[in-house]
């Protein structure tokens, strides 16, 4: 996993503008993601990776889980 495929996850994100549920799915795949990524040793800069991962905070969307 490289950082481009993060950044490219977070704007998927970002473009899900309305859709909360579907925002904050996509967020827990990506982070799940990272990790497996960093666990595993497939990436190159685990530390640009969740950085990256880590901007989705940024995005404004309800947060919940039932």
């Amino acid at each position: 996993m490289e950082t481009e495929d993060v950044q490219k996850l977070v704007q998927e994100i970002k473009d899900c503008t309305g859709d909360y549920e579907a925002q904050h799915v996509l967020e827990d795949r990506l982070y799940e993601r990272v990790l497996r990524a960093i666990m595993k040793g497939k990436c190159y800069n685990p530390k640009d990776l969740a950085k990256e991962a880590l901007k989705t905070k940024k995005i404004i969307f309800t947060r919940h889980c039932a």
